[in-house]
């Protein structure tokens, strides 16, 4: 089967809902953020709702944020690289529009956390999972640049280590296009970073690199395929869904006897897998009709919602439950009821957001700063 490009007027709808999953995945990951304390147990892991069914996640769930890199290199090389490299966008252009799209949340969410850090400090007598918490990595967070050395620490809302990572990677991404390097150039960039990341995985930087310019690399080589057969799509669809079912399976086992299966190593999943799948997503696209698409859309929309809010948010919640006794907060972290609640409230909040903050915000920033939006 050809998929119908024509159908989805412009908007690559399942990469829209394979991050917005992306996103939940990660944010089940940190679920075990509930039973942080600071003599925090790794042995509670157990205690997890739906253990046996999301082990995977809640063992190997962070490199879904590379799949996040991944992802971001495969949309830029797509929209930016032409219009960049024939100097249709300008740098102070693509600024503006990154920052009007991330800024407003960004910054909103990393005020109210550090106010909530310092009630629950109040409350519990240490700071709430990232300690860190200094005047300097405030005013570093605040201007998204924390993560852009080696050493660099986690501080506030500390997910948004991958927010920061990003923004250098687009100043790179910038360059690249601007010098009109050839397609051929993301592979040495790929070769040379990927030491950096086996070498240092440490640093939140090195983490970013490979994977970014991997999307760039995965969007390449789905346009060099895009005009094979069926059999072949068929074959790559089936060796991506084939690595993803044994990463499920073989990720049963990390948490429990502390070995990690080769199928979850960096380059299995990193250099392997994740470019992979959104080369099959790539030459499949369009082919579930978008009609059926379109109900699943919004899971793209607050993605970035639900990665900036879930943190801040279970800050809250772990305020409101300091008056409980630690065993009946356990048994109630512990509840399935819990957990489903948690993401309930956390996708209505990231829906509320995206629709009556983010997007208002992203326009009017827009429409001060951008002059081919003003009327």
């Amino acid at each position: 089967m050809t998929p119908d490009r024509a159908l989805d007027n412009g908007r690559f709808y399942e990469l829209d809902i394979l991050r917005g999953l992306a996103s939940l995945l990660v944010v089940a990951f940190h679920y075990v953020h509930f039973y942080h304390t600071d003599q925090f147990q790794a042995d509670l892991y157990v205690d997890v709702p739906f253990f046996d069914l999301l082990r995977p996640i809640y063992s190997h769930g962070q490199w879904f944020v590379e799949l996040f890199f991944t992802i971001s290199g495969y949309v830029f090389f797509w929209l930016y690289r032409e219009p960049i490299m024939a100097g249709a966008v300008s740098f102070r252009t693509f600024v503006i529009a990154r920052l009007a799209r991330l800024y407003p949340l960004y910054i909103a969410t990393l005020i109210l956390t550090a106010g909530l850090m310092v009630i629950f400090y109040g409350l519990y007598g240490y700071d709430y999972v990232y300690q860190a918490n200094t005047v300097g990595n405030f005013a570093l967070s605040a201007l998204m640049i924390q993560q852009w050395w080696p050493g660099a620490v986690q501080s506030f809302n500390g997910p948004v280590w991958s927010i920061s990572v990003e923004m250098g990677l687009y100043g790179l991404f910038f360059l690249f296009c601007t010098l009109k390097l050839g397609r051929r150039w993301l592979w040495v960039i790929v070769a040379i970073t990927t030491p950096l990341m086996l070498l240092w995985p440490e640093v939140a930087f090195f983490r970013g690199l490979p994977s970014f310019f991997l999307g760039g690399v995965a969007y390449f080589v789905a346009r060099e395929l895009s005009g094979v057969g069926s059999a072949t799509r068929k074959s790559i669809l089936g060796a991506v869904a084939a690595g993803w079912i044994a990463a499920y399976l073989f990720g049963h086992d990390g948490l429990m006897n502390g070995q990690v299966s080769w199928v979850f190593s960096r380059e299995v999943m990193v250099l392997g897998l994740m470019p992979l799948t959104l080369v099959a997503v790539d030459l499949w696209r369009g082919a579930i009709r978008s009609e059926r698409l379109k109900p699943f859309v919004w899971l793209g929309d607050i993605s970035y919602s639900t990665y900036l809010i879930h943190f801040p948010l279970q800050l809250l919640i772990m305020i409101g439950l300091n008056g409980l006794e630690p065993a009946t907060k356990a048994a109630v972290i512990a509840s399935p009821l819990f957990f489903m609640a948690f993401f309930a409230a956390l996708i209505g909040v990231s829906i509320l957001s995206y629709g009556q903050f983010e997007m208002t915000a992203r326009l009017w920033l827009l429409r001060r700063f951008s002059p081919r939006y003003r009327h």
